[in-house]
């Protein structure tokens, strides 16, 4: 009895079975693909947020152009609508990532003040963004 119980013991300590080498395999493939999608998706974020930089640089540019611009001089009629090819990924080679992006001002007089609101609005990957930057001048 003790030499049947010995054997039996041994069989089961011959090596990894088929079943086990599958399963094993399978949670793998599922950390790999988990991994893989939590890179995509920082990419994705990244990628988002480097445009969101570029459109608000746009967006300020245009800000400081009014304010520099006599306050008499500051109404909406003075500065339409611009349609322009953003580089977000400072290459003059790589235009791959670029953006069109459509900037617009907004000027609502308060008397001795001027509300400004400029808006950067962009299309990526079928889904459009906008940035706004709003402002205040005085006489």
């Amino acid at each position: 009895m003790l030499r049947k119980k010995m054997n039996f013991s041994l069989l089961n300590e011959r090596g990894v079975s088929f079943i086990e080498i599958m399963i094993s395999l399978t949670i793998l493939m599922m950390v790999g693909v988990s991994a893989l999608k939590a890179f995509t998706l920082g990419t994705e974020i990244t990628k988002i947020n480097s445009q969101k930089i570029v459109a608000m640089q746009f967006a300020q540019d245009r800000i400081e152009e009014i304010k520099e611009d006599d306050y008499t001089n500051v109404i909406t009629a003075n500065y339409p609508l611009d349609v322009v090819t953003l580089d977000t990924s400072n290459s003059i080679n790589n235009t791959a990532d670029d953006l069109v992006a459509q900037r617009t001002v907004a000027i609502v007089n308060n008397g001795n003040t001027k509300d400004i609101t400029v808006t950067v609005t962009w299309t990526s990957q079928a889904k459009t963004y906008s940035e706004i930057i709003r402002t205040i001048i005085g006489e």
